[in-house]
């Protein structure tokens, strides 16, 4: 139960007499609007949440993830509750399916087991007639038909590519594909970082810097290994060429990355694969020399620190330095949630009534919690305030 799914169920409730949801598997179900009314990518696509999800056990993310997706719409009620867990897959996007679920207008099913006639039988038995059309949103399949099949299996056309752009099965990096990943955010950023790092290899085939040669039987190999590698990369980011490692690196990485998505995702053959928006838009931008350094921000800038690790991670971070830097990326950051807002100011406001009640509601609390802790320590321990005011009488006077 994909995004394209529940939207043509949503759209064709609103023109027909019912309409049926059939799903195998269910989905969370996510909204558009995050806190205080903002964006949800824009609202947790943040380096501190992101920060926060490496750190914690996967587990508790998911856990911390549902409780805050059931507050919002209980999946079981609903029938749409999935078996995976929340970050295991996309969740669906969708603002009004449980309204329509609500008021009659959508009905979720089972998968479908027949269809007979203008009847469709479920895996749970029920039988619905009268069914005029029937919508298969059941995904597709990715292939490219005009490559050779050695080249992008089909069966596993993401499993063969080098950060989810470059084959590893060529021998110089002379096609990328761009696109070809679900990222937990908006794509285009991803397909600029694939497209600014292709760019760089492909035209760095004809550079001059050479990578480091693996060592080999006859003794040519002079480094191996990936801080030969890392040393090679900086060389190469500041001569404005790249080239890609040797096969055997290439087939590490995507070995390693395949083993990682076994355990964390639940995944088709035939889907793209799903990566972490920013730690997958980090992983691109080191091949670039792009990542912004956000210790080394504070040192220099705290307050651009402060809106690179708590803002929404927008292109601009990848313009702050390195090959493609722009003058106007700092800028831009510091003033992104001005412009977020401004679409929205359609009708102008007066200020919000409640902002002065909400701060004496904020003193009144901070006042009954000294009130309490006081309190608390008297009651625990009836001699330590006196003998506080007691040595704070002679640096008074």
């Amino acid at each position: 139960m994909r995004n394209s799914a529940v939207d043509i169920a949503v759209e064709l409730s609103r023109v027909t007499e019912q309409v049926f949801l059939s799903t195998r598997s269910g989905s969370w179900l996510i909204s558009r609007i995050a806190g205080d009314g903002f964006p949800t990518d824009v609202f947790y696509n943040t380096r501190l949440v992101n920060l926060l999800q490496r750190l914690l056990p996967f587990t508790w993310v998911n856990w911390l993830a549902e409780r805050h997706l059931q507050q919002r719409v209980q999946h079981r009620l609903y029938g749409i509750q999935p078996r995976h867990r929340a970050l295991s897959r996309i969740p669906t996007l969708n603002d009004e399916l449980p309204s329509r679920i609500i008021c009659g207008a959508v009905v979720v099913k089972p998968n479908v087991k027949e269809l007979r006639g203008s009847s469709v039988v479920f895996e749970d038995g029920t039988v619905e007639d009268r069914i005029d059309v029937v919508i298969f949103a059941t995904g597709y399949k990715v292939s490219f038909p005009f490559l050779d099949p050695s080249l992008v299996p089909v069966s596993k056309s993401w499993k063969c590519l080098y950060k989810h752009v470059f084959p590893a099965a060529l021998e110089r990096p002379t096609l990328a594909f761009i696109g070809l990943a679900s990222p937990r955010g908006s794509l285009l950023p991803v397909c600029e970082l694939q497209s600014r790092w292709s760019a760089r290899v492909i035209a760095g085939e004809s550079a001059e810097v050479a990578p480091p040669l693996m060592g080999g039987a006859n003794g040519v190999g002079v480094a191996s290994g990936g801080r030969a590698w890392e040393v090679w990369l900086t060389a190469a980011l500041f001569s404005g060429s790249q080239t890609l490692p040797p096969a055997k690196v290439l087939n590490e990485d995507i070995e390693k990355k395949s083993k990682v998505s076994k355990l964390r995702l639940v995944a088709s053959q035939w889907e793209t694969p799903e990566e972490d928006f920013i730690s997958y838009m980090d992983e691109l931008a080191v091949q670039i020399g792009v990542r912004p350094s956000v210790p080394w921000l504070f040192l220099r800038d705290p307050r651009l620190a402060k809106a690179v690790l708590l803002g929404p991670c927008t292109p601009y971070q990848y313009r702050l330095s390195g090959p493609g830097k722009w003058a106007g990326a700092r800028g831009a950051i510091l003033t992104q949630w001005a412009r977020i807002k401004e679409p929205l100011r359609a009708r102008r406001c007066c200020d919000d009534p409640q902002s002065f009640s909400g701060l004496l509601f904020g003193l009144t609390a901070a006042t009954v919690l000294c009130v309490a802790v006081t309190c608390y320590v008297q009651w625990q321990h009836p001699a330590l305030l006196p003998g506080l005011l007691k040595m704070a009488g002679p640096l008074a006077l």
